[in-house]
């Protein structure tokens, strides 16, 4: 998908960080907690804080009938790239 290549892709992960490669740019995030995957939720998620801005985020991954609910009005942009990727 082309919209994974411009935002970068994993590189590893240890018990306490995750790595990923951007076309730039290899960024570190602390690992905060696991969402695992369970069949209620239908995704799983990450909470990680950024080593670059300090700033924590929430990267989850699931059935886009899941995630896109869970996605605020702001977002409507970028979910409608979403649903344009995804058909």
């Amino acid at each position: 998908m082309a919209l994974d290549a411009n935002m970068g892709y994993f590189v590893d992960r240890d018990s306490s960080h995750v790595r990923v490669q951007t076309p730039t740019t290899l960024l570190s995030f602390e690992l905060l907690r696991t969402n695992k995957f369970d069949s209620l939720r239908k995704c799983m998620s990450v909470i990680v804080r950024s080593e670059q801005d300090g700033k924590t985020y929430s990267y989850v991954k699931g059935a886009d009938s899941s995630v896109f609910p869970l996605c605020t009005a702001t977002d409507k942009e970028t979910i409608d790239k979403c649903e344009k990727a995804v058909e």
